[in-house]
């Protein structure tokens, strides 16, 4: 299966599962809706339902991993610092199931190094996993 049906199908499958427990929306801009406004679009964005605070971002894997986790891990900051929330969203990366351990560790070493260079870090977590690590831990989010 290519990486684009299999990005396709996991957001689509993230979705279907998230979607009773949050308001979901996929693709969704941050900060705003406008085309003037929208500096970054992760795959996922799941809002609590009741008060329709923004939860989580998911991204899923595509073709080129480091660059794609190191630039969205920067835009999510932005974005949720000039958002000015109340309470801070997790980020999550999604990897296939067969990403090895040694190049997800030095992605999160990446993700860290970013992260202490922000004065203050405006997301919760950044968190990469493992598709079925992640769709296992959903009832938990």
């Amino acid at each position: 299966m290519s990486t684009n049906n299999w990005h396709r199908e996991i957001v689509r499958e993230i979705v279907r599962r998230l979607d009773g427990k949050y308001k979901v929306r996929a693709p969704y801009n941050l900060p705003g809706q406008t085309r003037e406004s929208a500096l970054y679009q992760p795959d996922i964005v799941a809002f609590d339902k009741e008060t329709s605070e923004l939860r989580h971002l998911i991204e899923v894997e595509t073709s080129n991993v480091r660059k794609s986790i190191a630039g969205a891990t920067i835009l999510a900051e932005i974005c949720i610092a000039q958002m000015k929330l109340r309470l801070k969203p997790s980020l999550f990366f999604v990897v296939k199931n067969d990403s090895e351990e040694h190049e997800l560790e030095k992605l999160r070493k990446r993700i860290q190094l970013i992260r202490d260079s922000l004065r203050q870090p405006t997301l919760d977590k950044v968190i990469i996993q493992r598709k079925q690590e992640f769709i296992s831990r959903i009832g938990v989010l």
